[in-house]
């Protein structure tokens, strides 16, 4: 799930060739899974690059390493089951199983059925201003793995590095602010 799309190694330089070739998927894997089993896992800073935007402008992009991102899946097939109970058959929004063409098709029906308006809410920048303490304690309320709850922090904590034109590397903690609601 992690590699489907490829993807660019994020700030180590590790990419999935590199990782097939220092011994394979099952090494990397037997080697993360002992970290967070003895409790040493630490997140790595994220890799921000610019993604050009229709209008002309760029979007930031964030980019873990391979290891967090393995260990963000393991945790969202574990959290996604507890949440997706909660939302109401109306929403899409990045939800499994569902995509904008299934949202449309229930558009059309309701207008086919007389319905005379849709709600359609997109929040510009929503994850640039959103405040991780509140973000943690709704969390909270449904996960009580400490663990768990403790990668998250550690994710929203992670400095962003960013390389300039000539390649020196800057790191923001930007995210650590936020999530002590500064």
């Amino acid at each position: 799930m992690v590699g489907a799309n490829g993807g660019a190694p994020g700030i180590d330089g590790v990419t999935f060739q590199s990782i097939e070739s220092g011994g394979g998927e099952a090494k990397f894997i037997s080697k993360l899974q002992q970290e967070l089993n003895e409790k040493t896992y630490r997140t790595q800073a994220v890799r921000r690059v610019y993604i050009p935007k229709g209008n002309g402008t760029n979007r930031p992009l964030g980019i873990p390493t391979i290891r967090d991102r393995v260990t963000q899946m393991a945790v969202k097939i574990v959290m996604e089951p507890i949440f997706e109970a909660d939302f109401e058959d109306c929403s899409f929004g990045f939800r499994p199983k569902r995509d904008a063409h299934q949202a449309v098709g229930v558009i059309r029906e309701a207008l086919n059925d007389d319905c005379c308006y849709v709600l359609d809410a997109d929040l510009e920048q929503y994850f640039d201003t959103l405040v991780h303490e509140k973000l943690m304690k709704l969390i909270a309320g449904r996960i009580s793995d400490r663990h768990i709850l403790a990668w998250i922090k550690q994710w929203l904590r992670a400095p962003v590095v960013e390389e300039d034109e000539e390649g020196k590397r800057r790191s923001s903690r930007a995210s650590a602010a936020r999530l002590r609601g500064e």
